[in-house]
């Protein structure tokens, strides 16, 4: 349904082009994109209603105005889902990465039950 309307991105200059096809082939967004230079200007052009602004839904998120409505994003009747994977190398293992990846997938699944 959101074909006809633009997506919204943050990416600097040098960066568009590797966003608009890492979400058009890799997360399968159609259409046309709009570039934000930051967080702040995506909100402006939501809140003027210049398109939709994908954003993923790890940990907390700032609270909406009221010209802002979130919706999840589905394709073929099934939610769009990323998945995340950390590495290291096992040679520079230490306790300190071990609980920073503890942490993570801890946080990452309780935003998956939610």
């Amino acid at each position: 349904m959101l074909e006809n309307t633009p997506c919204i991105l943050i990416a600097a200059n040098e960066q568009k082009a590797v966003e608009e096809e890492y979400y058009k082939n890799t997360l399968g967004f159609s259409g046309h994109f709009i570039f934000a230079e930051n967080l702040e200007a995506g909100r402006l052009l939501v809140a003027a209603n210049q398109g939709f602004f994908p954003i993923e839904s790890v940990g907390t998120l700032a609270p909406v105005t009221s010209r802002v409505k979130r919706l999840p994003l589905y394709r073929t009747e099934q939610p769009i889902i990323r998945n995340y994977c950390a590495f290291w190398m096992k040679r520079t293992a230490n306790y300190y990465i071990e609980e920073f990846a503890l942490i993570l997938q801890k946080l990452l699944q309780k935003d998956a039950t939610l």
